[in-house]
């Protein structure tokens, strides 16, 4: 009897046993099981959404804590910013999208440029002139591209933004600055256009016509722009950085995307719309330049009919005759004359008439021959009238 009590007990406390490893086994489980959605929740809430998303989000996140301080010019952050704002933009050759910080400073309009290098670090090409980053077809290239647009004086700069990260990439890289995380650009503009470099011409039927540098070189295109997001540095929590930029890294679009079909056949008309006005431009020129010269002819006519201007005295143009030998000379307003039957060209100019070794100068009508050697001259008594040395006179006779 006591020994089957004792077997009972054996059993009781072996079953006890079980139940309570049975219970560490599912704590366990449920730990690890609870550590594991737990650990990806927490590293889902963790990113962004991207690798380069993080990179960027981590940055600005070491930026705002620097924000107070000299050290936060390095970033690109100044306390007098403005409306700021940020969004991606895709660039050729590059991995990773350009992060543009837009902000406006004194009234005016400034932009920063951020990107990532081979080594993770995020190199941020600042512009210490009123600057913009535009998005904007190049009709000569036929390419749309991310452009940096600075004014600057009288001119307006505008240099492709990959080109600018090439350089800065180049440069680091040549000099080998692993330390040095911001650069300031020194624009070498690829596009430059003198703000007063306006064509305006007028037809003939009053209408004007008006085509600027600007629009013979870029087309805007009407484009669904990346989402930018508006951030106040000044006064931003970590909590609502990180919900700014993962929501804007989740909107961000490639430019294949943005350049829908839409988009290309809007620019491709526009493209036609300046070809017509370029060409409506040259046709009013020449309709200008044709206007003109008909007038000049109109005048040239006129003043063929008033005569030859030979100093101060108008000659008429027709028929002259010696009146002692009956030679005749005639005067054409096309630049010939006949003198005895024989055909000459005509120049107004000073020539020697002198019969001695005296000077005797005077404006007249030089002959020339066709070897180009002068042959004959006259000059004029009146409108009526020329003379030869003195000795021989020619007399108008009429047409």
């Amino acid at each position: 009897m006591s020994d089957k009590l004792e077997e009972n007990t054996e059993k009781k406390k072996s079953k006890k046993a079980i139940i309570i490893s049975l219970v560490i086994i599912l704590l366990l489980l449920v730990v690890i099981v609870g550590g594991y959605f737990g650990y990806k929740y927490i590293n889902k809430n963790k990113t962004t959404g991207t690798t380069w998303g993080d990179t960027y989000y981590a940055y600005l996140e070491e930026a705002i804590e620097n924000k107070h301080l000299a050290e936060a010019e390095k970033y690109g952050l100044q306390v007098d910013m403005q409306n700021t704002n940020i969004q991606f933009c895709e660039l050729e050759e590059n991995a990773n999208p350009v992060m543009v910080m837009s902000y406006s400073k004194d009234n005016k309009e400034y932009a920063n440029a951020y990107h990532i290098t081979d080594d993770e670090k995020v190199i941020n090409v600042e512009y210490k002139e009123p600057s913009k980053v535009e998005f904007l077809y190049n009709i000569e290239l036929k390419q749309y591209i991310w452009y940096i647009h600075i004014e600057k004086g009288n001119e307006d700069l505008y240099k492709p933004l990959n080109t600018v990260i090439t350089e800065i990439n180049t440069n680091k890289n040549e000099n080998n600055l692993e330390t040095e995380e911001t650069k300031t650009a020194n624009l070498k503009s690829d596009i430059t256009i003198p703000k007063n470099s306006e064509t305006e011409v007028k037809t003939p039927t009053g209408e004007t016509i008006t085509l600027t540098k600007y629009d013979e070189t870029f087309i805007i295109p009407e484009i669904e722009q990346n989402k930018k997001i508006d951030i106040n540095l000044n006064n931003i929590s970590k909590n609502e950085l990180k919900k700014a930029v993962t929501q804007t890294v989740k909107e961000y679009k490639k430019n294949e995307e943005i350049i829908t079909d839409n988009v290309k056949t809007e620019v491709e008309e526009k493209v036609t719309a300046l070809e017509t006005k370029k060409k409506s431009i040259e046709t009013a020129k020449a309709e200008i330049k044709a206007e003109e010269e008909r007038i000049a002819a109109e005048k040239a006519a006129e003043e063929a009919k008033k005569g030859l201007k030979v100093g101060n005295i108008t000659v008429k143009y027709g028929k002259y005759k010696d009146p002692e030998f009956g030679t005749i000379f005639v005067l054409n307003p096309d630049g010939t004359c006949i003198y005895d039957g024989k055909n000459y060209t005509y120049k107004v100019e000073r020539h020697d008439f002198s019969q001695d070794i005296n000077p005797h100068y005077e404006t007249g009508i030089v002959f020339y021959q066709p070897n180009g050697q002068v042959y004959f001259a006259f000059y004029p008594h009146n409108s009526t009238t020329l003379y030869s040395c003195g000795v021989e006179s020619l007399n108008y006779i009429g047409d």
